[in-house]
């Protein structure tokens, strides 16, 4: 008993000493367990350190051993939202926010322990950033919308100034802007349009368009400086023409329905698009495209149909020979647009140049060592259709399709050139003779057929899809 009485009394001296001890440890210059810091042994010596944004004064040791924080101020954890220090939330706070305003499709959006949202209880969103649809009120794309195609090119007529561009997403909680803002003012030429697709989970998708304003009804136009040069084998047979323009590219039919308001006489089943050249289009349609035209721009028309120059007059194309039609005049001092004369073709189709030797030229652009099929869409290199203008290399004077892709309606009626020097020379004066001339070959046609010199007529009246033409002023 003695002996338990002895131990229990040692026990309790021990026990006081400890605590003892531990209640004088404060201010010892160490921190001891239990302390936070001591005098000047702290661990942390900045706000920023504790987890605070701002600071008014260091934190300090006070004389109990635990940091003062009072100059410390702003940290996550506080119950305020500090937006200006990077939080997006604070506990149940979520500043507006859910899942679905992060782009996922549902569930419940959580805050961390580090005042950022924390989706792991976020449903995703759909990735999907596609569009569905794109389309102008007035013009249209090349090629034809799809949705995994994001570059296109837009052809605007030359008579719209204004356009709208309408994009439908493919997911109807995809955000889609398209910039500039629509509907939008086209300049002539170029014109950038972009539009960017934001789908639900935040995946961007962008089509870009380049809407291309015509420069005119026709397209663009090139000066053919005036020339005399060699028609034939014989040197004596020469022709001379004035200065004037023709179309760079052979009409497409785009431009032949955007001008006309016709409908596209095209046999779709040999055209690749609407960027191929018109086809199926006889004499008359040529014709009645070159008068809309010139009003529409403000031109002087050069036809003339039944003492009238307005189509509207006129009725409707001829699809059987018309005499009327046929005795269209031309009133060759004005400005408006009009077939070319078959001597004006093949000066152009030279090039322009090459006077003695031109008319030798086994193709628009020939230098007698290129390749014709680098130039020319004939039977062997067409896939047997039209094919969009401009895709071949131009001749000299950086015209399209001189050779090949589609016949081309000239003014002439048809008959043997008369011997000795032409002077812009128009083809004979009568309406007894049947048959239009056409140059240049086609899509259908043999290589031989895209010389330059080679000659071919028909009646106007005649449609096949190998048949075009391109225009000239004066």
């Amino acid at each position: 008993m003695k002996t338990n009485i002895v131990f229990a009394m040692i026990t309790a001296i021990i026990l006081f000493s400890c605590d003892s001890d531990s209640a004088d440890s404060c201010g010892n210059g160490a921190i001891d367990p239990g302390e936070e810091c001591d005098q000047d042994m702290m661990v942390f010596s900045s706000c920023s350190q504790l987890g605070f944004y701002e600071q008014s004064s260091p934190p300090f040791c006070s004389a109990r051993c635990v940091i003062d924080t009072s100059g410390c101020s702003k940290r996550c954890g506080d119950g305020v939202i500090q937006v200006e220090h990077g939080e997006q939330c604070e506990g149940l706070q979520l500043n507006g926010s859910s899942c679905q305003s992060l782009g996922f499709a549902g569930g419940t959006l959580l805050c961390g322990n580090n005042c950022q949202f924390n989706p792991n209880s976020c449903t995703p969103g759909s990735g999907n950033a596609d569009l569905r649809s794109l389309y102008f009120d007035k013009g249209f794309l090349d090629p034809y919308f799809s949705s995994d195609v994001t570059t296109y090119s837009a052809f605007v007529p030359f008579s719209v100034s204004t356009i709208t561009l309408t994009a439908i997403p493919a997911d109807e909680n995809a955000t889609v802007q398209i910039v500039p803002a629509q509907p939008m003012t086209v300049s002539l030429g170029s014109n950038l349009i972009t539009v960017t697709v934001t789908a639900q989970n935040g995946t961007l998708k962008v089509y870009s368009i380049d809407a291309i304003r015509e420069e005119t009804s026709a397209g663009k136009m090139i000066r053919v400086p005036g020339g005399t040069f060699q028609r034939s084998s014989s040197s004596a047979d020469t022709s001379t023409v004035s200065s004037f323009y023709i179309s760079e590219k052979e009409i497409t039919r785009y431009q032949f329905t955007a001008v006309t308001g016709l409908e596209d006489p095209s046999d779709t089943f040999y055209s690749a698009g609407r960027t191929d050249p018109v086809q199926n289009a006889n004499w008359y349609h040529a014709v009645f495209f070159c008068n809309r035209a010139s009003l529409a721009e403000g031109l002087t028309p050069v036809y003339t149909i039944n003492g009238s120059t307005n189509p509207d007059d006129w009725g409707s194309v001829p699809t059987t020979n018309n005499l009327t039609w046929n005795r269209a005049t031309a009133n060759w001092s004005a400005n408006g647009y009009r077939l070319p004369t078959e001597m004006e073709w093949m000066w152009a189709a030279m090039g322009a140049r090459d006077a003695t030797t031109g008319y030798l030229k086994a193709f628009a652009g020939s230098t007698g060592t290129n390749l014709i099929d680098d130039y020319v869409w004939y039977d062997d290199s067409s896939a047997y259709r039209t094919n969009p203008v401009g895709k071949k290399l131009p001749n000299e004077l950086a015209l399209y399709d001189m050779s090949g892709n589609v016949w081309e309606w000239c003014w002439d009626w048809t008959s043997p050139y008369p011997a000795g020097a032409l002077y812009n020379y128009r083809g004979p004066d009568s309406t007894t003779l049947n048959a239009r001339v056409l140059r240049g070959g086609s899509w259908w046609d043999y290589a031989s057929r895209a010389a330059v010199a080679y000659r071919s007529s028909t009646i106007p009246l005649t449609r096949e899809s190998f048949y075009g033409f391109r225009v000239a002023r004066q």
